[in-house]
């Protein structure tokens, strides 16, 4: 049994004219996103050049003092545009030393605003966001929304502000719990679970369907001028991810209400990518066990449940009564324990 503070994310809609604001603050966090990216330190390292931030408190407070001289609206905001640069530069420097990144500065095109703790207070329901000190705030019931008797009683922490919409995240500690375990196999069509009485097998031919089917779309708009070709790729991408996230959503709830055992399959689709089979790398692009694991986890942690992970080595090869191991199946579709 495990302590754990949980982080849940809510959208509600807003009527609020806060587009100058939020201008203002994204060229904020854009000024200082570069006044970080010319500060920062190259040095080489073998055949690489690694790039190191400066993070010293004489450093930080000149870029604080910096930017707060033309900022109108509330200080505290200048400090959460700094963390968040610092987050975003941080992101892409693991991306970069991975291979994943090139030696280009992140910039930011989506307008939101990263609301301190210190900038908001919440009481009886309603939030209330300050934009100028003593002058200008925004005030947003969440007595009206749908979740809000999910949330009552949670504590809030950091909240996005953006044009149309905000983003409230709640707190919940909670004491994980390991109970009514099943172990699960993931399977390209099925996940097949076991309790040690009891088998189960849901299926999942609907999400491999929608990918396929997204598949076949996708090679037949080929044809078509590049910059339609690209908004129908967007365009069925999002309608593709939004159906199957549906789907995972759906069958992570049935499984939120007791303990989950899976195979640890992190960098599998990686390891599996390097081969050279073709029809193996696209079986494998269909297959989403990685979300769908990571959906559970998180539903179920919700509920109180600990979610455990098991090294995938032998587990179709041992049993899971008496733990015998059987190194010599040939291909058997079923396993048998000559125990």
């Amino acid at each position: 049994m495990s302590g754990s503070l949980l982080v849940k994310t809510y959208s509600i809609h807003h009527n609020l004219h806060l587009k100058d604001f939020i201008d203002d603050y994204m060229t904020l966090l854009n000024s200082i996103l570069s006044s970080l990216w010319e500060s920062m330190v190259w040095k080489k390292k073998g055949k690489r050049l690694i790039p190191f931030i400066r993070k010293d408190r004489a450093f930080r407070k000149w870029l604080r003092d910096e930017h707060i001289r033309s900022w109108t609206y509330s200080k505290h905001y200048v400090d959460s545009a700094i963390k968040q640069a610092y987050s975003i530069l941080g992101s892409w420097r693991k991306r970069y030393l991975k291979g994943r990144a090139g030696r280009n500065k992140p910039t930011l095109k989506r307008g939101f605003v990263r609301v301190k703790e210190t900038l908001y207070s919440y009481r009886n329901g309603v939030v209330k966001i300050s934009i100028k000190p003593f002058q200008e705030s925004v005030f947003i019931d969440l007595k009206e929304t749908w979740f809000w008797n999910r949330i009552r009683g949670l504590e809030l922490g950091e909240l996005i502000l953006k044009e149309d919409r905000l983003i409230i995240t709640v707190r919940k500690k909670i004491e994980l719990k390991v109970e009514k375990p099943v172990a699960w196999d993931t399977n390209l069509l099925t996940l097949d679970g076991y309790d040690g009485e009891k088998d189960y097998t849901i299926n999942l031919k609907d999400i491999y369907t929608i990918h396929r089917t997204y598949e076949l779309k996708r090679r037949k708009i080929q044809s078509p001028p590049p910059k339609t070709a690209k908004k129908l790729l967007k365009k069925y991408r999002s309608r593709e991810r939004n159906r199957v996230n549906d789907h995972l959503h759906k069958i992570a709830r049935q499984l939120a209400n007791q303990t989950n055992i899976f195979e640890d399959l992190t960098n599998l689709k990686e390891r599996v990518a390097k081969t050279r089979s073709r029809s193996m790398n696209r079986q494998n692009s269909k297959h989403d066990y990685i979300k769908l694991q990571k959906y559970v986890k998180y539903k179920s942690a919700w509920n109180g449940y600990l979610t455990v992970y098991v090294k995938p080595q032998l587990t179709s090869k041992t049993c899971s009564r008496c733990g015998y191991i059987n190194r010599d199946l040939r291909g058997a579709g079923t396993f048998e324990c000559k125990r």
